[in-house]
């Protein structure tokens, strides 16, 4: 394998002339500079594209999760919505009313964990420096 590195890339084209009529060794695959980025460009290209079906799938699964869990706790309060059922409740005051319990949930398990980071000072970027 011969390997050159030229610092000037305006004298690539006269280099790759006078090594081809020097007669020196020319089997196998030459690697100029634009081929090597493009190469390393399609690399990173799919090294990224990896990484992000990934975390596309990550997150398609927790939502998953999160669907089941729910539906489950539904569920299990299924003689609950019998009751508001039966006392008269319509099935859009039923979901209003879960849909603002569950919200309430996040919301304050949102709030105590931006506490709770602010106490320890673990912020996301706290370990910055400006």
């Amino acid at each position: 394998m011969i390997e050159f590195r030229l610092k000037d890339l305006s004298a690539l084209g006269a280099f790759e002339t006078a090594y081809a009529s020097a007669g020196l060794e020319a089997n196998g695959p030459t690697i100029t500079y634009p081929l090597f980025k493009t190469l390393n460009a399609l690399s990173d290209g799919m090294m990224i594209a990896v990484i992000l079906l990934v975390s596309v799938l990550v997150v398609a699964i927790a939502f998953m999760c999160i669907r089941f869990t729910l539906l489950a706790k539904i569920e299990d309060d299924y003689r609950e919505i019998g009751v508001m059922k039966a006392i008269g409740l319509r099935l859009s005051d039923i979901k209003k009313i879960y849909l603002a319990k569950y919200t309430a949930i996040a919301a304050v398990r949102f709030f105590h964990t931006r506490r709770f980071l602010r106490i320890i000072d673990c912020t996301p970027s706290s370990h910055i420096k400006r």
